[in-house]
């Protein structure tokens, strides 16, 4: 849960969905499973880093949920793409998502069809 507070501090707006609009409908970090975002935090490390921002969160959610074969919230990928250092920027306005920094064309080719 540390580290789970830890990103909230820098995005306090970060929620299981993705960025809310009112910090106070974001889920406490109880809400998160520790073992699954393990798996989400495996997935991530094992994929090609980008040196921009290039990816949408919510097409990297449904890449991960593919291969670990359970449900992942794109807050859930959000977050553990900070915790594992991966370049995050929200995207502009009201949007929930963010573009996160993998890379996307090697990544769709690994995914046929998936993004």
């Amino acid at each position: 849960m540390k580290e789970i507070n830890e990103v909230r501090e820098k995005y306090p707006l970060l929620g299981m969905f993705g960025f809310y609009l009112d910090a106070s409908t974001v889920e406490p970090a109880e809400r998160f499973d520790e073992t699954h975002m393990n798996r989400i935090r495996e997935w991530i490390r094992a994929q090609p880093r980008a040196k921009q921002t290039k990816l949408y969160s919510y097409s990297a959610k449904h890449l991960c949920e593919t291969e670990i074969g359970e449900y992942v919230a794109n807050g859930e990928l959000i977050m553990c793409c900070v915790m594992e250092g991966v370049n995050i920027k929200q995207e502009s306005g009201e949007s929930i998502n963010a573009n996160i920094a993998l890379y996307p064309s090697i990544m769709k080719r690994r995914y046929k069809n998936q993004v």
